[in-house]
């Protein structure tokens, strides 16, 4: 059964600008109600509201207590909502937003999740963080790149992905498991977060022996 569909406008009264993206012209809000109505009937997402920015100025960095920002390009790849327990663990550890995650990373994240649940593996953020750190690339949006004299746990991630981060769209904080419990706002040294996890257990980083990996990537086409 299709969810049902609650689609309302933005009150950009009840959000702060955390003004990280201080461009006014660039990662205007593209998602419309096609793309809404695609994304309901995907059923990606739980029975929610899914609230669609009135005013195209709403930018991806908009803070607000009642509501949560998502990008549609994690969903776009496979995932769906909520996420899987080594992506929850990934974000609990580092401490940033969803909205905060760039596309490499989301397909990172997708692959060892596919590891975890088709080959019975385990790997864990601690692992994760044993070989590659967090990168930030000047407007607190993150990646992952390979530490020096580590060989990668994954390779063929790159592609290139358009209008990735004006694709978003804000949910109800009550309407979603967890929701009220996700950061009100992005974080800016995720960093560190993931430097300490990395102590945590040391890996042998020969692994990727055995799970280097050319992704394959499921997308809904508009």
């Amino acid at each position: 059964m299709s969810p049902k569909k609650n689609i309302r406008s933005l009150d950009v009264s009840e959000f702060v600008d955390q003004k990280i993206l201080l461009s006014s012209t660039v990662e205007l809000c593209t998602f419309d109600d096609q793309h809404i109505d695609h994304l309901v009937t995907s059923q990606v997402l739980p029975d929610i509201g899914v609230v669609r920015p009135l005013d195209l100025k709403a930018k991806v960095n908009l803070s607000s207590e009642k509501k949560v920002c998502f990008l549609f390009y994690c969903f776009s790849i496979g995932f769906t909502y909520p996420f899987r327990p080594l992506v929850e663990e990934f974000f609990v550890v580092t401490k940033l937003a969803y909205s905060q995650i760039m596309p490499l990373l989301w397909r990172m994240l997708y692959a060892f999740h596919n590891f975890n649940s088709t080959h019975s593996l385990d790997i864990t953020v601690a692992e994760i963080a044993s070989v590659n750190e967090l990168r930030n690339h000047g407007t607190c949006r993150f990646t992952l790149r390979i530490r020096p004299n580590h060989y990668p746990l994954l390779s063929k991630t790159k592609h290139d992905e358009k209008d990735w981060q004006t694709r978003l769209f804000f949910v109800r904080r009550d309407s979603i498991p967890n929701g009220r419990s996700l950061p009100l706002q992005w974080t800016q040294n995720g960093i560190s977060y993931l430097d300490t996890t990395r102590s945590l257990k040391n890996v042998v980083t020969t692994i990727s022996n055995y799970i280097i990996l050319s992704m394959q990537l499921w997308t809904f086409r508009f």
